[in-house]
């Protein structure tokens, strides 16, 4: 029988040692696990990219652009340093904190209320805060990938601008190397 607690928690009442709980519990952990480190990651991959982006930027401060008299690549300069600032954006608002859910303090399982029931409960009650955080984890790894693929997207128009810049400003003055 399922029964609806004070926290809008389903746990199942009247579990005895011949129900699946501690199956469910150990794969609803590894599930828990697993989201954790995938948002994890994607934090990593995120802050690498927005290091690309400021990167990226630091080096349009230096390319050919008003100094060559060619308007071509004064815009691609513009187009590289605006691409550059959107992709740090993009990777800046995907690391930002975001709830990670409702999950059991061990103060709580502590209190008389729960101390005095059934492992099966407990492990029940447990297994329903996983699975929620488990779905808010899984809402803000999605909103992390899209921001992740908007920053490689506006970092790979910003790369190829600058390339583009770089090869028109070589063509219009005969070498890079001359200009330095």
């Amino acid at each position: 029988m399922i029964m609806e607690d004070d926290n809008t928690h389903y746990i199942i009442e009247d579990a005895n040692g011949s129900t699946n709980i501690h199956l469910a519990y150990e794969y609803t952990e590894s599930v828990y696990k697993a989201r954790k480190e995938d948002l994890d990651n994607q934090n990593g991959k995120l802050g690498t990219f927005l290091g690309f982006g400021g990167l990226l930027l630091r080096f349009a401060a230096d390319l050919p652009g008003e100094n060559t008299g060619c308007l071509t690549c004064l815009i691609l300069k513009v187009m590289v340093c605006g691409f550059s600032a959107a992709s740090i954006f993009a990777c800046a608002t995907g690391l930002t904190s975001n709830k990670l859910g409702h999950i059991v303090k061990p103060k709580d399982l502590m209190t008389d209320y729960w101390y005095n029931l059934s492992e099966e409960r407990c492990r029940a009650y447990i297994i329903n805060t996983w699975v929620e955080a488990i779905e808010v984890f899984e809402e803000a790894a999605i909103k992390k990938g899209q921001r992740l693929n908007i920053a490689i997207w506006l970092l790979a128009i910003a790369t190829i601008a600058f390339a583009l810049d770089l090869i028109i400003a070589s063509v219009l003055t005969g070498s890079i190397v001359r200009n330095n």
